[in-house]
């Protein structure tokens, strides 16, 4: 392993290196456009869709929240364009930090790595606790209740020194793995502090513990155990989720459209062409998804290709999906109304087909566990990239001589995501 000093922050990676050599079988590469495609859709249709249009309409875009959508995807078209464009010369599993690599430097790769790392990270771990608590709010009509202590995360400082104990242990146990037993001097010795600090720190906050979110636990845990047997049976899995979500969508489009009324339509702008603006920033980041495709490089038959294609396809339908969705919204119900938590439930209430509130409630807990699904299948992959170019230990990115996946990579994300949810 080594780390970027100052004469790296121009040394970029040659064009030829797109495709590292790695010791250890290959990662079978059995995607194809399709399956490409669907797992962009799966990542872009998540749980904005569900959730957050109707507190846009309602306080910044009014019956225009379909100009917002569309504006946010022309913004979003310019940065798929660029990610198209790369993946197409690059066709790699690295995304971003191998973009960055060869045209930025080392060092600039490194932090952008790392960068996203931590935001699918943090993101991973929110969505879980989102899954849960959605999850509870799901299974209440029918008269069933979670036990809070099993899923409620600890209080906020209990939860805060385990994560510290914990990380200090496992940083330990990592660096010894790594290092081996034959490591001399106060360098190789370091783990044991590390190691004795994270299990002082556990065995003093662990009786501190009254709950766990063992749900999101749960949940991450299944994932990466499905992310472990195989690529083919993940998006497979993806596929499947997203298939569901394009299907209740458009079905709330159908729907919708049957109740349209022109008269909701005006003002178009209520809030003014500012608020038109600030609907598009607020959504944008229900577009943001189409970039796990970049970390599929490898596993893709034709990734010079499939890539840029299925980039471009994800993005194209979910946009057209989302203006409709807006369009049909506000056309059905009085945007003033749209403010409720879950938006297309409520209009679907409204307009008289309550009785499809729980499929629709259900299609929100498939799109939050096809978004979990996505990010702890990118983490894995940028982890196993920035261990081929050496800047993280080459023992995380090993490859299962069996299932052909990165076998420690997936477990140290889900590892972490578990923790941290």
């Amino acid at each position: 392993m080594k780390f970027p000093n100052i004469a790296a922050v121009f040394r970029r990676k040659h064009a030829n290196s797109a495709l590292p050599v790695h010791e250890g079988p290959p990662l079978k590469r059995v995607l194809g456009t399709f399956d490409l495609t669907m797992n962009g859709i799966a990542a872009i249709i998540g749980a904005g869709i569900f959730v957050l249009v109707g507190t846009v309409a309602s306080a910044h875009a009014g019956p225009g929240i379909w100009l917002s959508f569309l504006l946010s995807g022309l913004a979003c078209a310019c940065v798929a364009l660029a990610h198209a464009e790369l993946s197409g010369m690059l066709p790699s599993a690295g995304s971003v930090y191998e973009y960055a690599y060869h045209t930025l430097g080392e060092a600039i790769a490194f932090l952008m790595g790392w960068s996203v790392l931590v935001a699918y990270a943090v993101g991973s771990s929110a969505v879980a606790v989102a899954l849960s608590d959605y999850l509870e709010e799901l299974l209440k009509p029918i008269g069933i209740s979670l036990p809070a202590v099993m899923s409620q995360a600890p209080t906020h400082d209990v939860g805060i020194a385990i994560m510290i104990g914990a990380g200090s242990l496992c940083a330990g146990l990592v660096w010894r793995w790594l290092r081996g037993a034959a490591s001399e001097g106060l360098l190789g010795l370091l783990w044991m502090p590390l190691v004795a600090f994270g299990a002082f720190k556990l065995a003093l906050t662990l009786p501190l513990v009254s709950s766990v979110n063992l749900v999101a636990v749960a949940t991450i845990a299944l994932i990466s155990l499905h992310l472990y047997h195989g690529v083919k049976e993940s998006v497979r899995f993806t596929t499947f989720l997203s298939v569901i979500e394009t299907a209740l969508v458009i079905a709330f489009i159908i729907l919708s459209a049957g109740s349209f009324n022109s008269a909701n339509l005006e003002p178009l702008m209520p809030f003014g062409p500012l608020g038109i603006i600030s609907g598009a920033g607020t959504i944008f980041f229900a577009y943001i998804g189409f970039d796990s495709i970049t970390t599929m490089g490898d596993e893709c038959r034709q990734p010079e290709k499939s890539m840029p294609r299925a980039i471009i396809y994800s993005l194209a339908i979910c946009t057209v999906l989302y203006i409709l969705v807006g369009l049909t919204m506000v056309a059905a119900v009085p945007y003033l109304e749209l403010s409720a938590d879950a938006p297309l439930a409520f209009v679907l209430h409204k307009i008289g087909y309550g009785w499809l509130v729980s499929a629709f409630s259900l299609g929100v807990l498939l799109s939050i566990e096809s978004t979990l699904n996505v990010m702890l299948y990118a983490q894995s992959r940028i982890i196993m990239s920035m261990s081929r170019d050496q800047l993280l230990p080459a023992k995380i990115g090993a490859i299962s001589h069996k299932h052909h996946t990165p076998y420690v990579a997936i477990t140290v994300v889900g590892l972490f995501s578990a923790l941290a949810s």
